[in-house]
């Protein structure tokens, strides 16, 4: 059907970027688009929002936002042709490249709109007594308008699926119906002779094409118009990561994402990072099976940008996760903070500094400071020293490692983190374990995670 030339309407749907449910939209025609043109192209944007298009009204929403790559499109083509006649069609339907034939012995016209409907316009070859409607030529036969599906820029799937065609119809009008499947070169569904709406659930590939002609018992009213169509699309497999996020602190950058929703299909997913925001610079820098990650090999003072995909149990990957970035870097300890709490235990000279240890424990001030101690006291390392235990959570076993910590600690410019090693020698990596309040008393809190 490409190498016709005929004239078309070309309607292209880009996914801006999800679940595994089928996603749905409507497309008429803008009731601004109305003149008989050889080529109207439609743009379809904004596709995890409330899509958007030149030329055309767009009603609903994607149920599978966020499924696919950014570069990902879904290009729909209408042709018109003169020359349609049902008897015909129906004997070349047999055999695919017959019918293919018959459909390139038709004669290439116009296509027009009406408000917010589309019909093929054959008055620049024939008497066309609607030139806005499907049918009313002078002409013997009679219009057909073959609609063709390029998924050759669509990465996250392979079909899509055609649900509904609307139509502005009268009674007597009658409609052929038809799909023709490229890669089996068959007609895969026929219908002929129809009036009324059209509905089921048409899988369509690259290459693929629906049809919608004049049928042949159609005398009286011959000007129906096609009003709209429905197009699904199913995400295969996984999506990319949602929600992810950045945040940098001193030798770590932490990214952290939603779970995948069906975590069953997914392996595991892929950090990328780059010193520029552009996708072009991103380097894949590890795996995860989890839906968080810490990058310790990062240099404070830097910005790193990140995107992550989702690659499933059968290989496949998804598309980029948004773009996020995050600037590691040391905390700032407030002097003032510091300053009043050192005031509090009568500290001065060099006895007040974050590194004096005036009562002789194991801790320095900053960590009497972080973890509630009294800098006065050398035989309080009972009280501010972690501690580990067995313990139930949801009737199982599991670790537990407590330890004391400021309530306002971000105000006072503290953060607190874990970190695991597979043995004493290894590399320290950030432990992204549940955290949760034991008591409160005072300015601190006991918390285990």
């Amino acid at each position: 059907m490409r190498n016709r030339g005929l004239n078309r309407i070309a309607v292209a749907f880009f996914f801006a970027a999800a679940s595994g449910s089928l996603a749905q939209i409507t497309v008429d025609n803008s009731s601004s688009n109305t003149s008989s043109e050889p080529d109207k192209t439609w743009t379809i944007t904004q596709l995890n929002s409330t899509p958007t298009a030149d030329n055309a009204t767009i009603t609903n929403t994607l149920s599978g936002m966020g499924g696919f790559s950014d570069s990902d499109s879904i290009s729909i083509t209408a042709d018109g042709l003169l020359g349609w006649w049902t008897a015909d069609a129906q004997a070349a339907v047999t055999n695919g490249s017959t019918f293919i034939t018959y459909l390139s012995g038709l004669t290439n016209v116009s296509i027009s709109g009406y408000q917010t409907d589309i019909a093929v316009n054959s008055s620049d070859v024939t008497e066309d007594l609607r030139s806005n409607r499907m049918g009313g030529t002078l002409s013997p036969n009679d219009e057909v308008m073959v609609f063709s599906v390029d998924l050759s820029n669509l990465s996250s799937t392979d079909k899509i699926t055609l649900t509904s065609i609307g139509f502005g119809i009268q009674p007597g009008d009658k409609f052929d119906f038809v799909v023709y499947d490229a890669s089996s070169n068959t007609v895969a569904f026929a219908r002929w002779d129809n009036s009324g709406g059209l509905s089921g659930n048409w899988e369509l590939e690259d290459g693929d094409l629906f049809l919608i002609g004049v049928g042949q018992s159609m005398t009286d009213h011959r000007d129906f118009r096609v009003s709209n169509f429905t197009i699904d699309a199913k995400v295969d497999g996984v999506i990319p990561p949602v929600y992810l996020t950045a945040t940098g602190s001193n030798g770590v950058v932490a990214l952290d994402w939603l779970d995948d929703p069906l975590s069953s299909l997914v392996d595991h997913y892929a950090v990328y990072r780059a010193l520029t925001p552009d996708e072009g610079d991103l380097v894949q820098i590890d795996s995860t099976p989890d839906s968080f990650y810490f990058d310790n090999d990062v240099t404070n003072d830097v910005t790193y940008y990140y995107r992550a995909t989702t690659v499933g149990t059968n290989a496949s990957e998804s598309g980029y996760s948004d773009l996020v970035s995050a600037t590691p870097t040391i905390p700032t300890i407030p002097r003032d903070s510091f300053d009043r709490w050192a005031e509090h235990y009568y500290l001065t000279g060099d006895d007040a500094t974050m590194t004096a240890n005036a009562d002789g424990d194991p801790f320095n001030n900053l960590l009497e400071f972080a973890f509630g101690g009294d800098p006065t006291n050398g035989a309080d390392g009972n009280i501010i020293r972690p501690t580990t235990a067995n313990v139930e959570v949801n009737g199982t076993n599991a670790f537990a490692y407590s330890f004391r910590r400021l309530k306002d600690r971000s105000l006072n410019g503290l953060e607190y983190r874990l970190e695991v090693t597979d043995d004493l020698l290894g590399i320290w990596k950030r432990n992204r374990s549940r955290v949760k309040n034991l008591h409160y008393y005072g300015k601190m809190s006991l918390v285990w995670g």
